[in-house]
């Protein structure tokens, strides 16, 4: 068993919770968080989550309510900092890394080898988390038996929050900015190896700019297929777990389209959390989700899980109100996935809207970087309303759009909806981004899904290629996953539009698109079995209280500067103190948002994070502030990272690169009609 860092306590309910070092194969130690059942001292299997998001402090609270209550089902539990973040040595070098991956694999073999141990191991996560648990089955370890991941992803470059359908997220940068925020905190004095000062200056010294590393997008290099899942790659069980309002919603139809036949997968209401701490419900226990999972694959116990239907999804009921907490809709089980309960409609896009026969048209797709102010964020946690997708009114008419006649029953779609479209460009670059909304009777209009496609991909993401100026020809690209009910009378509506400001950068140049024809392939369930399961109308009780000493706050405002649209984001993410860690935890967010709708080159994005670590003992802050810029030819990245100490600086960095688009668009500007050129100045 790895050296004791930190204090050992025992809770009247019987679970002894130490604080462990665990050696790598390069001498180096990760700190993990150990819950052990210490009335059960031998012959129980390890649960293993491993992240960068500081068990001391950043996921107290939620490690109570999933380790700290499946270890009293008997199971030890490992939360475990990674390499160079929390209260672990080394310094981090990437999400995901063979270095990342490799220590996993020892904590696995450190697990299975502890003296508790039935030589059985699962690892579960969220996000980073899942992610990492799936890449880790992948490399077949041995002992390890079953995994559960939520919100996570097969494939990086495609799915994850870098890029889709080979287009860049605004949340690619926004995300590698929070996550620096996170990763520059000091280490918990009291659990880290050393004088924890020197380790601070240490780690901050070896930082890594996330933005450059993100930012390679020429294709599915391979630096993104080290990361891609492939059918066979896993060979063990996966409870794989998503939500609608959630940008990974597509793991449950992913993970069972490439699994065996052992994996199972829930897609429910939620958004970027684990489905008992949702901001959105029906919720679900998932520790005892969790525990029934474990107790089949890791203690032999047959707890009927592989009687399991394959596929549990949440259908929202669309003539509900899209806002409330707890969404209105059915629990549904299909046995088998793909279902032979779900039936592939077509309708095609013709001048009288969606059609069941083809026609030809011609139909001019204006460009309109307002098009995009209502997709909401990519993924969310707080349940604030405009992280979420609002009403699509305002999008629908800076789109081209095609409405179907009002539905005479209603009609649930359930599955992954395609759309193929002919279409021709005025220049070698572009980009289409479809939606699918519920149109109701009174003429509103809620979002379904959407996809995206960078026309350079079309032929797939493999290498971008430049689109032959006026041919017309075939793109087709995936929506993501549903499970939505609309109801009789209401219509649906295909949206579709040559950019997608704010959620996805824009190309170099003002491109125009023409379609010539298109149509959508609808997934329409025509089964009837109901879930083997009903969601909780109340989220469970976390067993610990983390001392919330002020609230969160986040506020969304769009504004005019000049010939910029600007939308100003902020917030606050609260003040919250750790009894058992004696830490205290802040931070806020600025991000500011802008582009001159008349020139797709000119868009901009800044970003402050602030995150402090205080105690009795400590006193500290970093600030991280970034830039991005995308003109014709490059995308220009800047970065600073400060760190104080008791009120003095104690680190200063600045990062700078610049990254060439995966294709060169300013030939293309010379060459040809764009109303704007930017002069490569950072506005604000």
């Amino acid at each position: 068993m790895g050296a004791m860092d930190g204090k050992t306590t025992q809770d009247l309910m019987g679970v002894t919770d130490t604080t462990v070092r665990i050696p790598m194969r390069d001498g180096i130690t990760l700190s993990a968080r150990l819950w052990l059942p210490h009335a059960i001292a031998t012959n129980i299997p390890t649960i293993i989550e491993a992240i960068p998001y500081r068990k001391s402090d950043g996921t107290v609270a939620r490690d109570a309510s999933t380790h700290g209550i499946m270890v009293k089902a008997g199971y030890a539990c490992l939360r475990v900092d990674l390499r160079g973040t929390g209260s672990s040595a080394g310094f981090f070098d990437d999400e995901y890394s063979e270095q990342e991956l490799e220590d996993i694999e020892d904590v696995v073999a450190w697990a299975v080898a502890a003296r508790w141990s039935n030589g059985a191991a699962g690892i579960m996560g969220i996000s980073w988390g899942g992610i990492n648990a799936l890449l880790t089955a992948a490399r077949r370890p041995k002992g390890l038996k079953a995994v559960i991941a939520a919100a996570a992803v097969l494939d990086r470059f495609d799915e994850d929050i870098h890029f889709k359908g080979g287009c860049e997220l605004t949340s690619n940068f926004g995300w590698a900015a929070q996550a620096m925020s996170v990763l520059s905190l000091p280490p918990d004095p009291a659990t880290v190896e050393g004088d924890w000062l020197e380790v601070w200056k240490d780690r901050l010294g070896q930082t890594v700019f996330l933005p450059e590393l993100w930012s390679n997008g020429a294709g599915r290099t391979p630096y993104w297929s080290r990361t891609a899942l492939e059918p066979g790659d896993i060979d063990i069980p996966v409870l794989a777990i998503a939500g609608h309002r959630d940008g990974y919603r597509n793991l449950p139809s992913n993970l069972l389209s490439a699994a065996g036949p052992n994996s199972k997968a829930i897609l429910g209401p939620w958004d970027h959390n684990y489905p008992n701490i949702s901001s959105f419900g029906p919720w679900l226990d998932f520790a005892d989700l969790a525990v029934r999972w474990w107790d089949h694959w890791l203690k032999g116990m047959d707890r009927g899980v592989s009687d399991d239907p394959a596929l549990r999804i949440f259908v929202v009921d669309g003539a509900a109100p899209a806002d409330k907490r707890l969404m209105s809709g059915q629990w549904t089980s299909l046995r088998d996935w793909p279902s032979d309960a779900v039936r592939q409609k077509q309708l095609f896009l013709a001048d009288g809207g969606l059609m069941e026969a083809a026609q030809p048209i011609q139909a001019p797709i204006r460009p309109n970087l307002n098009c995009g102010a209502a997709a909401g964020e990519f993924f969310s946690r707080s349940g604030a309303p405009d992280l979420h997708p609002a009403d699509q009114f305002e999008d629908d008419l800076a789109a081209l759009c095609f409405d179907s006649k009002p539905f005479d029953a209603a009609t649930i779609l359930l599955g992954d909806p395609e759309i193929a479209l002919q279409l021709s460009s005025d220049c070698p670059v572009g980009q289409i981004v479809v939606r699918l909304s519920d149109v109701s009777p009174d003429g509103r209009s809620r979002l379904i899904t959407m996809g995206a496609l960078d026309l350079s991909y079309r032929q797939g993401l493999d290498a971008p290629r430049p689109v032959p100026v006026g041919e017309v020809i075939p793109v087709s690209l995936r929506f993501d996953s549903v499970g939505y009910k609309l109801a009789k009378g209401h219509a649906l509506r295909v949206a579709v539009s040559s950019s997608y400001w704010p959620f996805i950068w824009p190309v170099g140049r003002v491109t125009q698109l023409t379609l010539h024809g298109g149509a959508v392939t609808l997934p329409v369930f025509e089964g009837s079995e109901v879930g083997t399961f009903q969601g909780l109308d109340v989220p469970p009780t976390a067993s610990a209280v983390v001392d919330e000493l002020s609230p969160p706050d986040l506020s969304t405002t769009w504004l005019r500067d000049g010939d910029r649209i600007v939308r100003d984001r902020r917030i606050d993410t609260g003040r919250h103190a750790f009894s058992e860690s004696g830490l205290i935890r802040g931070g806020s967010m600025s991000e500011q948002m802008s582009v001159d709708p008349d020139d797709p080159a000119s868009a901009q994005m800044h970003v402050t994070w602030r995150g402090s670590i205080d105690s009795h003992e400590i006193s500290t802050e970093t600030v991280w502030q970034a830039r991005m810029r995308a003109d014709a030819k490059n995308i220009h990245l800047w970065g600073r990272l400060e760190a104080f100490n008791e009120g003095e600086r104690i680190f200063t960095r600045d990062f700078s690169s610049v990254v060439p688009r995966e294709i060169d668009q300013s030939a293309v500007i010379d060459g040809g009609p764009n109303p704007k050129k930017t002069n490569g100045e950072d506005h604000g």
